[in-house]
């Protein structure tokens, strides 16, 4: 299951791996409580804050057990990217756009892990590397975009005319435009959120279990 941060949160991890299946989900830095293997609590941004531009951390931890929901902790891992300089500017100035007409602070950890891309997963190394889990998750990236395009440019999603046959033709006009835009845009196939391709990323800290680096 490929899914955004709107999903980073323990109650549905943890019934994505009951049911059998395993996950790519993008998290900030306080959506599910971690913690080491050995229980101790994780400061995230402690950990990340000097990684070089453009490079890759791959950490095991620990979602924090759920005693009220009856929900065991559960063993994944973090993988985490740091952005180019401009992608993470890009990143800081959209967030402090949002939450500019809201009376509630910004949080300066917030616009501090906008320089990082976030991801848990339950994917085994063996099934998949930082970077593989990376790219995964800039394809789900892809196709948010495609839906962005068709309803924020095209607006597909608007039928303004109600005679049949007119709203048909209003259609057909629409898709092809879609399709149009499709072509154009296939060099995008390559683009990250991240601004880079993750498959050059150095990988700059892996521990395993047994904590060794």
């Amino acid at each position: 299951m490929l899914a955004d941060r709107g999903y980073a949160h323990r109650r549905g991890l943890w019934h994505v791996r009951k049911n059998g299946a395993h996950f790519v989900v993008r998290t900030n830095w306080k959506n599910v409580p971690l913690c080491d293997l050995d229980g101790q609590n994780i400061d995230i941004l402690a950990r990340i804050r000097d990684f070089p531009e453009a490079a890759i951390g791959d950490f095991d931890v620990r979602v924090k057990s759920d005693a009220r929901a009856g929900q065991p902790a559960l063993d994944v891992r973090l993988v985490v990217l740091r952005k180019s300089e401009a992608a993470a500017e890009r990143s800081r100035v959209d967030m402090v756009r949002h939450r500019g007409r809201q009376v509630k602070t910004l949080d300066p950890r917030s616009l501090e892990a906008a320089g990082f891309v976030l991801l848990l997963t339950s994917l085994p190394r063996s099934a998949a590397s930082a970077s593989d889990v990376l790219e995964f998750y800039r394809w789900r990236w892809q196709i948010e975009m495609t839906f962005k395009r068709l309803k924020g440019l095209i607006r597909l999603g608007d039928l303004p005319i109600r005679d049949p046959r007119l709203a048909r033709s209003y259609l057909y006009a629409k898709f092809l435009a879609a399709l149009l835009l499709d072509d154009f845009t296939q060099e995008y196939l390559a683009f990250s959120p991240w601004g880079f391709n993750a498959a050059h990323a150095p990988i700059v800290l892996v521990e395993n279990p047994a904590g060794a680096a």
